[in-house]
């Protein structure tokens, strides 16, 4: 009976052996399989951690020049409403000669039509163009 006995047991320990030796071989394939897994995470999380620092570069760009815009739009709309205002002053000064021209037009046109009377007037001595003119300048 030790024979059998020591056989089974050696039979036993053969399967135990060859089922440890299938599930190290198992595990060994699986271990190799998440190594190659885990490679290929690390080499996408690489990449992917190098392009966040792309995006992130290229969206600190993106605000350094929406920033300087903004700066530019500002000042374009400080000069727009400086030139407005400079316009409106040169609206006013030239509406205002205007109608200081038109005054001294017609304060002319008095002096002008009262030497014209005086000159056609039969009562007053006649007196030559010339010193009519002359009067006339003297006036302007």
């Amino acid at each position: 009976m030790t024979e059998i006995t020591s056989r089974l047991a050696t039979l036993a320990a053969g399967v135990v052996t060859i089922a440890f030796a299938v599930l190290s071989a198992w595990f060994y394939i699986e271990l190799r399989e998440l190594r190659v897994e885990h490679a290929g995470t690390v080499q996408q999380l690489a990449t992917k951690t190098e392009s966040n620092g792309v995006l992130k570069s290229q969206l600190a760009t993106s605000q350094s020049d929406l920033a300087a815009m903004t700066d530019a739009a500002g000042k374009s709309s400080a000069s727009v409403v400086l030139f407005a205002s400079q316009a409106g002053a040169a609206q006013a000064a030239a509406s205002e000669a205007k109608a200081k021209a038109v005054q001294q037009s017609a304060g002319y046109q008095k002096q002008i039509d009262a030497l014209t009377e005086r000159i056609d007037s039969s009562t007053n001595q006649p007196e030559t163009c010339d010193a009519a003119l002359d009067r006339l300048r003297g006036t302007l």
